[in-house]
């Protein structure tokens, strides 16, 4: 059969296989070098931005973490004052620390019954106190409103958010 083609004819028979399998090879060495690169970019910037990520999240954590040490310091010279004056106080600090960090959505303090001013039966039922009068007020952000809330729930079995902590 290729004794009757023509010299043209049998070297585009022999030459255009060839002539494919090379440029195949050729663009599947591109495809494979080109998808090696743009993975490696893509795993740099996730890398980059994960840690952009982290370090943001980083720095506000210990920009909230110094907050709390500083209404922590303030709630600890609490017994600077009267005893009827306390928990006004402490309200008054866990409302403004709520007001100075607009990203945060609530602050609260629960004492141990009679803890902070043996007062809790007077407080019996009132805004930030429960049943007993014990002091467990939740200053809480709600469609950018603060308000106060009494915590409930707080000596349940799985109230972790306090019983660990105490």
């Amino acid at each position: 059969m290729l004794a009757q083609l023509t010299m043209t004819r049998k070297l585009l028979f022999t030459l255009f296989p060839l002539t494919l399998i090379i440029l195949l090879g050729i663009l599947q060495f591109i495809h494979v070098t080109v998808d090696k690169a743009v993975t490696d970019k893509a795993i740099i910037a996730a890398e980059d931005l994960a840690l952009a990520e982290g370090e943001r999240v980083v720095e506000n954590l210990v920009m909230r973490l110094g907050g709390i040490e500083d209404l922590t310091s303030a709630v600890k010279t609490i017994n600077q004052f009267p005893a009827h004056q306390r928990r006004g106080i402490i309200n008054s600090f866990l409302k403004s620390h709520l007001e100075n960090y607009p990203s945060m959505l609530g602050t609260w303090t629960i004492w141990e019954p009679n803890a902070l001013d043996d007062m809790d039966d007077f407080y019996q039922n009132t805004t930030g106190h429960d049943a007993s009068g014990r002091f467990a007020s939740y200053w809480v952000r709600h469609k950018g409103k603060i308000s106060n809330e009494v915590i409930v729930g707080y000596d349940a079995a799985d109230a972790d958010y306090y019983l660990v902590a105490k």
